[in-house]
């Protein structure tokens, strides 16, 4: 869904703004967010139908403590934190420039039409959507690792923010289209964080290891959105949104999206489905503590607690 609501954003909202203008526009938008408000307020419900509010008691108290153990239990983990500052900078750099900075530097540096940035913005939403399950696929089935899929992704990933920083007006909208299209593309690598942190938690885990990954993976854009146009108002407080100003903050983007990936390819620290931070004992008395009626089966186990 995300992609297909960044998509909304590109050719067709330009359309709009020309043929409604920006005020009637952004009112619609509005009013179709009250519409989705109320549904989601009439259909959606607290709990499951039949079932009463959630107890407070000695149970619930439980529960509490059971997840801020499981909190504790990811915060020791290394690789976690590799994850999580990868996601961080990949993301981070997507969306600040696909939300943001794509449209000034189309528009004033490469000189495009609207139609035309928004048509060049729509293919890095299309690479997304093709990238996803491709990478998806070849992680699972063909070369059945998470780790250098995503390592050589967010590799060719620098390469190609780099690429478009340095190119000229003379490259055409062809081949600008298409390292847009690659730069979603290569960018789904990303997703497969995701399942990387699933995998080395315990299953009963999974949810609190994906929300920790995804605070930093929404934290990124916030940083990024703000922090490159900082960089280019202060290197060129007189030609902010320049063609050199823009060399300058997507070479600054590139090295982040691929150091933390070559560095935790040295390190070994994104593969297997095992925790090594922590010894079996500690596992198994957090396993025991947060599932006491509902016990690991003995595959899981194996897996998670094997040597």
């Amino acid at each position: 869904m995300p992609p297909c609501r960044a998509s909304l954003c590109t050719t067709p909202l330009v359309l709009l703004v020309d043929e409604f203008g920006c005020r009637t526009t952004f009112q619609l938008i509005a009013g179709v967010n009250l519409l989705l408000i109320v549904v989601l307020y009439t259909v959606a419900r607290d709990t499951p139908e039949g079932e009463g509010e959630k107890s407070s008691g000695p149970e619930a108290k439980e529960k509490s403590e059971g997840a801020i153990s499981r909190v504790l239990l990811l915060l020791k983990q290394r690789d976690y934190w590799i994850i999580s500052s990868g996601t961080f900078v990949s993301y981070g750099v997507f969306a600040a420039f696909q939300s943001l900075w794509a449209g000034p530097y189309l528009l004033e540096v490469m000189g495009f039409s609207a139609i035309a940035a928004g048509n060049t913005i729509l293919l890095m939403n299309m690479g997304v959507i093709a990238g996803a399950p491709v990478w998806g696929a070849l992680s699972d089935r063909l070369l059945k690792t998470r780790k250098w899929l995503v390592v050589a992704g967010h590799v060719v990933l620098g390469g190609i923010v780099l690429a478009i920083g340095l190119l000229s007006r003379k490259a055409g909208f062809g081949f600008l289209a298409f390292l847009f299209f690659l730069f979603g593309f290569f960018r789904m690598t990303g997703a497969l964080m995701y399942a990387q942190i699933k995998e080395l938690m315990p299953l009963h885990m999974a949810g609190t290891a994906m929300t920790g990954i995804n605070f930093f993976t929404m934290t990124g854009p916030a940083v990024f959105l703000q922090g490159l146009g900082a960089l280019m108002q202060t290197l060129y407080p007189n030609a902010s949104r320049s063609a050199a100003a823009f060399q300058v903050s997507f070479g600054e983007a590139e090295a982040p999206i691929i150091i933390p990936k070559t560095g935790s390819a040295k390190m070994g620290l994104l593969e297997g489905r095992r925790m090594r931070a922590l010894n079996n004992q500690q596992l198994l008395q957090v396993t025991t503590r947060s599932t006491r009626k509902a016990p690991w089966p003995s595959e899981m186990q194996t897996i998670f607690c094997s040597p």
